[in-house]
Protein backbone atom coordinates (compact mmCIF):
# COMPACT_ATOMS: atom_id res chain seq x y z
CA UNK A 1 0.00 0.00 0.00
CA UNK A 2 0.91 3.03 -0.93
CA UNK A 3 -0.54 6.40 -0.49
CA UNK A 4 0.45 10.06 -0.21
CA UNK A 5 -1.89 12.48 1.91
CA UNK A 6 -0.90 15.85 2.50
CA UNK A 7 -2.66 18.76 4.39
CA UNK A 8 -2.26 22.35 2.59
CA UNK A 9 -3.81 25.67 4.33
CA UNK A 10 -1.97 27.25 0.92
CA UNK A 11 -2.27 25.43 -2.24
CA UNK A 12 0.85 26.41 -3.60
CA UNK A 13 3.18 24.73 -0.50
CA UNK A 14 3.23 21.09 1.14
CA UNK A 15 3.04 22.00 5.00
CA UNK A 16 2.94 18.92 5.79
CA UNK A 17 2.52 14.91 4.46
CA UNK A 18 2.41 11.22 5.26
CA UNK A 19 2.71 8.31 3.52
CA UNK A 20 3.03 4.24 3.91
CA UNK A 21 6.01 2.56 3.08
CA UNK A 22 8.02 -1.09 3.28
CA UNK A 23 10.93 -2.03 6.18
CA UNK A 24 12.17 -5.33 7.00
CA UNK A 25 9.12 -5.83 9.60
CA UNK A 26 6.90 -7.18 7.32
CA UNK A 27 4.91 -9.58 9.93
CA UNK A 28 4.15 -6.28 11.39
CA UNK A 29 0.71 -4.56 8.69
CA UNK A 30 -0.23 -1.89 7.86
CA UNK A 31 2.67 0.73 9.03
CA UNK A 32 2.71 4.42 9.04
CA UNK A 33 5.44 6.05 7.65
CA UNK A 34 7.46 9.60 6.66
CA UNK A 35 5.22 11.97 8.68
CA UNK A 36 6.66 15.40 7.85
CA UNK A 37 5.87 18.62 8.96
CA UNK A 38 7.62 22.14 7.53
CA UNK A 39 9.52 23.97 10.39
CA UNK A 40 7.64 27.28 10.40
CA UNK A 41 4.14 25.01 10.36
CA UNK A 42 4.95 23.20 13.86
CA UNK A 43 3.13 23.51 17.09
CA UNK A 44 -0.66 23.45 14.85
CA UNK A 45 -1.57 19.80 15.24
CA UNK A 46 -0.83 18.64 11.33
CA UNK A 47 1.21 15.95 12.05
CA UNK A 48 -1.69 14.84 14.80
CA UNK A 49 -4.31 15.24 12.23
CA UNK A 50 -2.50 13.23 10.08
CA UNK A 51 -1.75 10.47 12.21
CA UNK A 52 -5.78 10.45 12.60
CA UNK A 53 -6.55 10.56 9.47
CA UNK A 54 -3.98 7.33 8.95
CA UNK A 55 -5.33 5.83 11.91
CA UNK A 56 -8.86 6.02 10.33
CA UNK A 57 -8.32 4.58 7.14
CA UNK A 58 -6.99 2.20 8.24
CA UNK A 59 -9.70 1.11 10.83
CA UNK A 60 -12.15 1.65 7.78
CA UNK A 61 -9.92 -1.06 6.16
CA UNK A 62 -10.61 -3.60 9.89
CA UNK A 63 -7.31 -2.98 10.96
CA UNK A 64 -7.07 -2.62 14.58
CA UNK A 65 -3.58 -1.55 15.01
CA UNK A 66 -0.35 0.58 13.26
CA UNK A 67 3.10 0.02 13.31
CA UNK A 68 5.64 2.73 12.73
CA UNK A 69 9.91 2.99 12.79
CA UNK A 70 11.29 6.14 13.57
CA UNK A 71 14.75 7.18 14.92
CA UNK A 72 12.70 9.69 17.00
CA UNK A 73 11.59 9.58 20.88
CA UNK A 74 9.11 11.02 23.17
CA UNK A 75 7.18 12.81 20.05
CA UNK A 76 5.06 9.44 19.20
CA UNK A 77 5.20 8.71 22.40
CA UNK A 78 2.82 11.87 23.00
CA UNK A 79 0.43 10.54 20.62
CA UNK A 80 -0.19 7.08 22.18
CA UNK A 81 2.18 4.93 20.69
CA UNK A 82 4.09 2.12 22.40
CA UNK A 83 7.65 1.02 21.46
CA UNK A 84 7.62 -2.33 20.73
CA UNK A 85 11.65 -3.03 19.61
CA UNK A 86 13.94 -2.58 17.37
CA UNK A 87 13.71 -3.25 13.32
CA UNK A 88 16.05 -2.20 10.09
CA UNK A 89 15.52 -0.23 7.34
CA UNK A 90 16.03 -1.71 3.65
CA UNK A 91 19.75 -0.02 4.14
CA UNK A 92 20.39 -1.94 7.17
CA UNK A 93 19.82 1.17 9.17
CA UNK A 94 18.52 0.05 12.83
CA UNK A 95 14.90 1.77 14.04
CA UNK A 96 12.56 2.27 16.62
CA UNK A 97 9.12 0.25 15.65
CA UNK A 98 6.48 1.29 17.58
CA UNK A 99 2.31 -0.22 17.51
CA UNK A 100 -0.31 2.17 18.21
CA UNK A 101 -3.95 0.58 19.25
CA UNK A 102 -7.21 1.79 17.07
Amino acid sequence: MFEIVDIRQKPDMLQAAVQYFWNSRQDLFPWFACLHVEPEYRGQNLGGQLQNHAMNEAKAKGYDKLYLCTDLTDYYEKHNWAYIGKGYLLDDAETRIYELQI
